[in-house]
């Protein structure tokens, strides 16, 4: 499986939210198409699901919009998201 991509955008009344989205799709083509405002771009990367792990890990970073993954919460997210 490919690496898909992600968004985390702070959302002011529920918190964190995370988008994922085909890895050949720009992460700021994402934050222009959804009229997301950039100031509430939390953290953004790539998300790989590990089969031997059963694991979904959070890594790297955005160039097109300056934001690195923070691992911790975007991990968190992405659990939750998936339900794992």
């Amino acid at each position: 499986m490919n690496d898909a991509k992600y968004i985390v955008i702070e959302n002011e009344y529920s918190g964190p939210d995370i988008i994922v989205f085909p890895n050949y799709i720009n992460h700021m083509d994402i934050v222009l198409q959804m009229n997301i405002d950039r100031k509430f771009v939390r953290s953004a990367g790539f998300v790989c699901f590990s089969p031997e792990e059963s694991k979904f890990y959070c890594y790297g970073e955005s160039k097109s919009i300056g934001v690195e993954c923070d691992p911790e919460l975007d991990n968190k997210l992405i659990k939750k998201l998936f339900r794992v």
